[in-house]
């Protein structure tokens, strides 16, 4: 159901463009919210790789500037200095191009029993995918475009609150990659640990409070890269879960936590209730 849109989509923005979910499989319940990044390539094939878009660093580390080239077709998202926009990006051209998938899926499937749904949810542009009659939701994705900077670089427009001409480097795919195999060499219970905090997290209310999915998987990448044996024993999983509540209670009480990827970049942690 999803590949037809992801397909739909695809073709409306050409070639340069690959469509990677970033669901890792860590969904506690049924997994009918899915984050989906639409990498945006950057060089023009016909001009032999020259970019289209160009980075320019800043003082903030996890920030940078988009710059678009004169004939870029991203050209009237942009500021007066060429700098891509975010928000025009996203409330312009990446909303309408997706609109416009949808409605070609429409055409495609006539008499289908599905409807759709497009709407701007912050950094992305929700699709929400509908039974029609019943209005069952069957599936929502947050669909984010993603600048892709040379062979291992992802932006995304997310501005900032001091320049809306920055945009967010994006760690997303090394994350799913990293979350994917962290049990492969020893076969151990980290999947499961992860899963089962946060199902616990998701519906009770414990000391933790109620924390953003960023949170629990941020300090768990940093749990597990300091606790890398002792994952496949008989009573590996209890131990880690008691050491994991108490990394996490630690975080809590420090009230910030580095960025796994970028450690100089502090996240200010707070429980919350959802």
């Amino acid at each position: 159901m999803f590949d037809i849109a992801t397909c739909c989509i695809e073709a409306k923005v050409g070639s340069n463009t690959s469509i990677v979910s970033v669901y890792e499989r860590l969904k506690t319940e049924a997994a009918d919210e899915v984050d989906v990044m639409v990498v945006l390539k950057t060089t023009k094939p016909w001009f032999w790789g020259n970019p289209e878009v160009m980075k320019e660093e800043t003082d903030l580390p996890d920030y940078v500037r988009l710059k678009a080239t004169v004939d870029s077709k991203l050209a009237k998202y942009v500021s007066s200095k060429g700098y891509i926009i975010p928000e025009r990006l996203r409330e312009g051209w990446f909303y309408s191009l997706v609109y416009r998938a949808v409605t070609d899926l429409r055409a495609k499937l006539p008499g289908s029993y599905l409807d759709f749904v497009v709407r701007q949810h912050g950094p992305s542009v929700q699709l929400d995918i509908f039974c029609e009659g019943t209005r069952q939701k069957l599936l929502s994705a947050d669909l984010v475009p993603c600048f892709q900077i040379g062979t291992n670089e992802y932006f995304v427009p997310k501005g900032h609150t001091r320049d809306n001409s920055l945009c967010r480097r994006s760690f997303s795919l090394e994350e799913k990659q990293l979350l994917k195999c962290m049990d492969k060499d020893d076969r151990g219970c980290r999947h499961e640990l992860l899963r089962m905090v946060k199902a616990i997290d998701h519906r009770e209310r414990t000391s933790l409070g109620q924390l953003a999915s960023y949170y629990l998987k941020t300090a768990f990448m940093h749990y597990i890269k300091e606790k890398p044996s002792n994952w496949d024993g008989t009573n590996s999983l209890g131990e880690h879960f008691v050491g994991f509540l108490a990394a996490l209670q630690a975080f809590l009480q420090k009230k910030n936590l580095p960025n796994y990827w970028l450690p100089e970049v502090i996240s200010w942690m707070r429980s919350a209730t959802r």
